[in-house]
């Protein structure tokens, strides 16, 4: 694929400049890493941290606070949609950012300060490497982004595919397009199932039948659900020091997480098929909101 012209490169360059230079909200993922690891540390003293060459944390906490925010590509996704980029502008477009020098501005919650981090050339070669700039959405899926999804969300959902680990063959489209069609984007839970779908796609390769794929994943859900039901009753009843002497795990998913991934295998299965089966035990099935039930398979998939 051929570059696309020096002034669409700029145009990118520019929109991530004053992006990073406006202030970024650290996801909750960054800062819990953050804090379990440097101690909920205020921005003087991460930026010590970082000076700091000799630290072994110091690369892997750049290449974090480096990675794309989910916010950032929803701006930048209305260019990258109607314009070609290929992996050979990466460099050109990382180069731009850097002429002028571009210092990001990250707020940390708390009231624990602003980072403010110069780019370097390795941040800016990460940060465009990550954006998937010469990803391109199968026109069958956009058709489906275009009439199932509402404006507002379109560039979101867009992201969440440009991110996905896996690329998508024939039954995955078909797969996705069903998907949303039957759930509401403007919903948060729905965008989480969504999310879940892909895991789920990708964990899965063709031809694998994506119906008996997501009942096997809920059955295993719910045995983790069950489990750990059955370990919340134990430590009522005993204490962690106790059990590990038993041989009992005290670990593992709880019963919220458990509930929360059975909810949506049910949403992704009800979008998709019409349909759910219910898990080997009644006492699984009352744990968790399936949000209704259908009755026909679709077929096809």
């Amino acid at each position: 694929m051929a570059m696309v012209s020096i002034n669409l490169c700029r145009v990118l360059a520019d929109e991530l400049r004053s992006i990073l230079s406006g202030g970024l909200t650290l996801r909750d993922e960054t800062v819990r890493y953050i804090d379990s690891t440097f101690g909920n540390p205020t921005a003087e003293e991460l930026k010590a941290i970082l000076a700091d060459r000799d630290n072994c944390e110091r690369e892997s906490l750049l290449a974090l606070l480096f990675s794309p925010e989910e916010e950032m590509q929803i701006r930048l996704e209305p260019l990258l949609a109607k314009s070609a980029f290929s992996r050979q502008d990466q460099r050109r477009i990382a180069n731009l950012l850097l002429e002028p020098p571009t210092t990001a501005r990250m707020h940390l919650p708390e009231n624990r300060g602003l980072l403010q981090l110069q780019l370097s050339a390795d941040d800016a070669r990460q940060l465009i490497g990550l954006l998937h700039l010469d990803w391109e959405l199968d026109p069958l899926l956009s058709r489906a982004v275009v009439e199932h999804v509402d404006g507002g969300n379109a560039d979101r959902v867009r992201v969440i595919f440009r991110n996905a680990r896996c690329r998508f063959c024939s039954r995955d489209v078909r797969f996705l397009s069903l998907a949303l069609a039957g759930l509401d984007a403007g919903r948060q839970s729905d965008i989480e199932s969504l999310r879940h779908a892909l895991v789920v796609l990708a964990d899965s390769p063709s031809p694998a039948d994506m119906f008996q794929v997501l009942m096997q994943r809920k059955e295993h859900y719910a045995w983790q659900l069950q489990t750990a039901f059955k370990r919340d009753e134990m430590l009522r009843k005993s204490n962690p020091e106790i059990m590990m002497l038993q041989g009992s795990p005290i670990g593992g998913i709880d019963t919220v997480e458990a509930g929360r991934l059975l909810t949506m295998i049910d949403r992704i299965a009800l979008a998709v098929f019409s349909c759910t089966e219910p898990t080997a035990s009644p006492l699984r099935e009352a744990a968790y909101d399936t949000g209704g039930r259908g009755d026909t398979v679709k077929s096809g998939i």
